[in-house]
C-alpha cells in the first residue's frame, strides 16, 4: 500500500512538474512587440484635495482639475486617467428631468467640451463617474478625445448596498443608497486603437470578468476607490487583485486610485511603476502591446487550482 501510494504521489508530482515546466516555457517566450502604450494617471494626496466641478450657465468649471489634467497631459500620453468623478453627483445626457435635480450636476456635453483645450489631441482621457441617461443611473468609465466621447464602459457587476439597495432591504425600510445603479452590458473598449478590458471598482475581484475580457484584449484597465476605509488595507488588497488578474491572463494592467495606491502592472503581475497612497502627483509609464498568451488559468479558470 505504501509503495502504491508513493508511486501515485510521484506520478502526480511528475505531471505537475511537466505542466509547470511547459507553462513556464510557453509564457517565457515573447510575442512580437506591436507597440508601446503610454499611460498617465492623476492621484491626489488626501480626500480634502479631491474637489468637484459644476456647470455654470451651460459651461463646466473645475479649476483644480484643469490644472491637474494639463500637468498630466504635458507628455501627451496615449491614455490619461482621472480615476474619480469630476462632479459631486452625476453627469447627465439629454434634457434635465424634473426629478433628481440636486444630483444631476452637469451635462455630459458641457464636461466633454471643457476637456477639449486641456488634453492633447492624441491623448484619450478617461474619467470614472455616474451617468444619468434614459431615466437610469450608470456607474461608468467615460473615454474622450478632442472633446468628444469615443468609448464608454458601464459597470456590469453591481455591488449590493454600495451600487444599489437590494429589494428585500427596501421592503423593510433599510436603504444604503440615495440612487440605485443599473448594470451595463458586457462590452470592450478601444483606447487609442487598442482594445482593452475594463473592471470598475469592485469588479477587479471578479476573475471571470477578467477572463472573458482578456479574449482579444491587449490591456486591462481598472479604477476604483476604497475611500470609505480609514487605512490602506483595502486599497492594497485591490491592487494585489489587479496584479493577479494581469498574471492570470498574461495582460498588462493599470490599477488607478485617486487616493492611491496606483500602479502600472506588467503581464506577469509585477509592478513597473507605482504611486503610493498619500502621494499626490502623476503616475507615468508604458506597457508593451503584444498578443497575449492563452494561459491555463484563462482557459480553465479556478478548475486548474482545485
Amino acid at each position: 500500500d505504501i509503495g502504491r501510494y508513493s508511486v501515485a504521489v510521484c506520478a502526480i508530482l511528475a505531471v505537475a512538474l511537466i505542466v509547470y515546466g511547459f507553462n513556464a516555457w510557453y509564457l517565457g517566450g515573447s510575442e512580437p512587440l506591436l507597440g508601446r502604450f503610454s499611460i498617465a494617471t492623476v492621484q491626489v494626496s488626501s480626500r480634502d484635495t479631491v474637489g468637484f466641478g459644476k456647470e455654470e450657465r451651460g459651461v463646466f468649471v473645475f479649476t483644480a482639475l484643469a490644472q491637474r489634467l494639463r500637468e498630466a497631459g504635458a507628455t501627451a500620453p496615449d491614455l490619461l486617467v482621472y480615476p474619480f468623478s469630476p462632479v459631486e453627483g452625476a453627469l447627465y445626457s439629454g434634457a434635465k428631468p424634473s426629478l433628481n435635480k440636486n444630483i444631476l450636476v452637469a451635462t455630459r456635453d458641457s464636461f466633454l467640451a471643457w476637456t477639449k483645450p486641456l488634453i492633447p489631441a492624441s491623448t484619450t482621457l478617461m474619467v470614472w463617474t455616474t451617468l444619468y441617461e434614459d431615466a437610469k443611473f450608470y456607474n461608468v468609465f467615460e473615454f474622450m478625445q478632442k472633446g468628444a466621447l469615443v468609448s464608454e464602459y458601464r459597470k456590469r457587476d453591481l455591488f449590493p448596498f454600495i451600487d444599489y439597495t437590494p429589494r428585500w432591504a427596501q421592503r423593510i425600510g433599510f436603504y444604503t443608497t440615495q440612487i440605485d445603479m443599473t448594470a451595463g452590458d458586457s462590452s470592450k473598449i478601444f483606447v487609442g486603437g487598442v482594445k482593452a478590458g475594463a473592471m470598475l471598482c469592485s469588479e477587479i475581484h471578479k476573475q471571470d470578468l477578467a477572463r472573458s475580457d482578456a479574449a482579444g484584449s491587449f490591456l486591462l484597465i481598472s479604477a476604483g476607490s476604497e475611500a470609505i476605509f480609514v487605512d490602506d488595507v483595502a486599497s492594497e488588497y485591490s491592487l494585489k487583485a489587479a496584479q493577479f488578474r494581469a498574471a492570470e491572463n498574461d495582460l498588462p494592467a493599470l490599477r488607478a486610485n485617486v487616493l492611491g495606491p496606483s500602479a502600472i502592472i506588467n503581464r506577469d503581475g509585477s509592478i513597473s511603476a507605482r504611486l503610493d497612497r498619500g502621494q499626490g502627483g502623476v503616475l507615468r509609464g508604458f506597457v508593451d502591446i503584444r498578443n497575449p498568451h492563452h494561459t491555463l488559468y484563462n482557459f480553465m479558470g479556478n478548475f486548474c487550482l482545485q
